[in-house]
């Protein structure tokens, strides 16, 4: 008896069929739509940025001293002259535009650094930038109609470049990423050359 009690347990376990939840039975196709959805996020990521050169930070720097020595001069002496007329007191404006200034020179290049990043894809080329307004710029490299490599005095103390792109079309038809070492740039400029080419045949 108990032989048979097993058996027939046997039997009705395999006959019930497998619990489903009712969402699964109202959407049969709910799994695989969801893994066909991450399969399409990881298709058009972008992937890990690439930095600019850690001595464009220098190069920031330095520009924004060289602005803040030229706004500081006439500030201080406009402070220096309402100071001694006792209409207000000494460092009273210079004092909290000093301040501003330091941290336009001291903290923000560093900040701004961090937010700037490109991709080179098989086609395109993307550049984010940004911190409190951010731009994502993809520019294929079919629409590129002319690339220079530009360095300015101070760029070129550290031997720095910036890549310019002029594509086609009036809205952001001039793209630059700048603080590239100089070999870095140029081939950047050749491989999109390249494609541009062996698109035309």
């Amino acid at each position: 008896m108990r032989h048979s009690h097993a058996m027939n347990d046997k039997n009705n376990n395999a006959k019930a069929p497998i619990a489903t939840s009712a969402h699964e039975e109202e959407h049969p196709n709910i799994v695989n739509d969801q893994e066909a959805l991450k399969d399409q996020s990881s298709d058009t990521s972008h992937g890990q940025m690439t930095s600019l050169d850690p001595s464009y930070i220098l190069v920031m720097r330095l520009t924004a001293f060289i602005w803040a020595l030229l706004l500081s001069i006439p500030i201080f002496i406009g402070d220096a002259i309402l100071a001694d007329a006792g209409h207000i007191k000494i460092f009273v404006i210079s004092a909290p535009i000093s301040l501003i200034l330091l941290i336009m020179v001291f903290i923000l290049p560093r900040r701004r650094y961090k937010r700037w990043g490109y991709d080179m894809g098989e086609k395109q080329i993307q550049i984010v930038r940004g911190y409190l307004f951010f731009t994502d710029t993809i520019v294929p490299f079919s629409r590129v109609q002319h690339i220079d490599i530009a360095q300015g005095p101070i760029l070129r103390i550290f031997g720095l470049s910036r890549l310019i792109l002029h594509t086609a079309g009036t809205h952001n038809s001039t793209v630059i990423l700048p603080g590239l070492k100089r070999e870095i740039a140029e081939e950047i400029r050749d491989t999109i050359r390249q494609y541009i080419k062996a698109d035309m045949l």
